[in-house]
C-alpha cells in the first residue's frame, strides 16, 4: 500500500483553496478533459484535495456514473464536500484515506491524478498501483509540472527555509527529483510507458499566475511547501517575511504543465 508523506496532512486546506480560481480549477477542468469521461463512467481521481477535478469529472458523468475521490486531509475533502452538495452531485464519493485507492477490487474507466502523485516517495510504486486499477481501454490521466515550472519560487523560498530549518534542503531535493522525472514530454511519456500503458497523448499547456504576497504564501502553506517551514510559529513568520520581500511584488509564478493521457496495453 503506498500512502502519502504524514508530512504532507499539515498542509492548510482553505490556503490551498485560496488559489482554486487562479490555478487549480482551470487545471483540474483541463486534466478531466483529457481523460475522455463519458455519461456513466467509473473514475477514480486520486489527490482529489478540494475537488478541482472531482468536481468537474462527476458533473461529466453524471447522475448515472460514479467518481471515487480519495484524499488524505480531511480538511480538503470538507472543502470538497461543500462545493460537491452545492452542485449536487450526489455521484462523487469522497473517501479519507491515507492510501491511495478506496478498494483493491474496483476497476475503473478513468484514473486521474494531479501533480501530488509526484511528492511522493515512490511515484514509480504509486503509479503501477494505480495503472493496475484499469479495466482495458481506460485511461490514465496526470499532470505535471512542466520543465522550470515553480524554479524560481521553489529555489527562493527552500533557501530562505534551509537557513532557520536545514533539513528543508532533503526533503525538497526529493522532491525536485521527482519532478524533474517527468518534467518534458519525453520523459513524462517514458515513465507513462514503464507503467505498461501505451496510446500515450500528452499536451503541454503554458500557464501564468499572477501572485499577490498573500497568494504567494497560501502556495506555500497549502501545498507540500508547508513541509518545508520550521514548527516554531515566530522562525515561520519572519521566514514569510523574508520570502514575500524577495519574491517582490507583481510576481508571476510559471505554473506550466504537462497534461497526458495513456491507456493499459492489455
Amino acid at each position: 500500500m503506498v500512502s502519502e508523506p504524514g508530512s504532507t496532512l499539515s498542509v492548510d486546506a482553505k490556503q490551498f483553496d485560496a488559489l482554486s480560481p487562479a490555478l487549480w480549477n482551470p487545471m483540474g477542468n483541463a486534466l478531466v478533459a483529457a481523460a475522455r469521461l463519458e455519461a456513466n463512467d467509473h473514475a477514480l481521481n486520486v489527490f482529489c484535495r478540494t475537488g478541482a477535478s472531482a468536481l468537474p469529472a462527476a458533473q461529466t458523468v453524471g447522475k448515472g456514473g460514479r467518481i471515487d475521490a480519495t484524499d488524505p486531509s480531511a480538511g480538503m475533502l470538507e472543502i470538497a464536500s461543500r462545493k460537491a452538495h452545492a452542485l449536487d452531485l450526489e455521484q462523487l464519493n469522497l473517501v479519507h484515506t491515507d492510501s491511495l485507492t478506496p478498494s483493491k477490487t474496483s476497476r475503473y474507466d478513468a484514473v486521474i491524478v494531479a501533480y501530488d502523485l509526484f511528492t511522493l516517495p515512490d511515484p514509480d510504486a504509486a503509479g503501477s498501483e494505480l495503472a493496475a486499477l484499469l479495466r482495458s481501454g481506460g485511461r490514465f490521466a496526470v499532470s505535471a509540472w512542466s520543465s522550470g515550472a515553480h524554479a524560481d519560487f521553489a529555489e527562493t523560498l527552500v533557501g530562505i527555509c534551509t537557513s532557520h530549518a536545514p533539513h528543508a534542503a532533503d526533503h525538497a531535493s526529493r522532491v525536485a527529483r521527482n519532478t524533474r522525472r517527468v518534467d518534458t514530454p519525453e520523459k513524462l511519456m517514458d515513465w507513462l510507458s514503464s507503467l505498461q500503458l501505451g496510446n500515450v497523448e500528452i499536451a503541454p499547456t503554458n500557464v501564468s499566475v499572477p501572485l499577490t504576497a498573500d497568494l504567494a504564501w497560501s502556495l506555500v502553506e497549502g501545498t507540500w511547501y508547508s513541509a518545508l517551514l520550521p514548527e516554531d510559529p515566530r522562525t515561520r513568520e519572519d521566514v514569510r517575511a523574508e520570502f514575500v520581500q524577495e519574491l517582490g511584488e507583481d510576481y508571476v509564478l510559471n505554473a506550466n504543465t504537462l497534461m497526458a493521457v495513456a491507456e493499459p496495453l492489455h
